[in-house]
């Protein structure tokens, strides 16, 4: 199980978008590792990390990771999180159009 406090959150991922998933209060957040370039590394977390207790780590639902050779290879995390419905399929599908929209300069904030 991959975690990260909200503070390596903050810190370290850069926001790329907002999603929002039919059923579930709030959005939930794409971020991009910033110290990976040639490798990068996806997370879709809900916006509630913000609140997170200052030692608590929080479970991104989803970490999408590319590969030296150009593979994809998405992670869905189920285990820790309140989201048990979410598509994790489709919000792994949405944060990289998320990254390649991104990557080409034309994204905003999606909702």
């Amino acid at each position: 199980m991959i975690t990260h406090t909200r503070f390596t959150i903050a810190d370290s991922y850069a926001l790329l978008g907002s999603l929002c998933v039919p059923g579930v209060q709030g959005k939930f957040e794409v971020r991009s590792f910033t110290d990976r370039v040639k490798r990068p590394r996806l997370i879709v977390v809900h916006e509630n990390w913000h609140k997170a207790a200052r030692r608590e780590r929080i479970a991104p639902l989803v970490v999408v990771q590319f590969e030296a050779d150009g593979r994809k290879n998405c992670i869905e995390q189920t285990d820790k999180t309140p989201f048990k419905d979410v598509d994790l399929a489709d919000l792994s599908r949405r944060a990289v159009e998320f990254f390649h929209r991104n990557e080409h300069g034309t994204l905003a904030c999606h909702h």
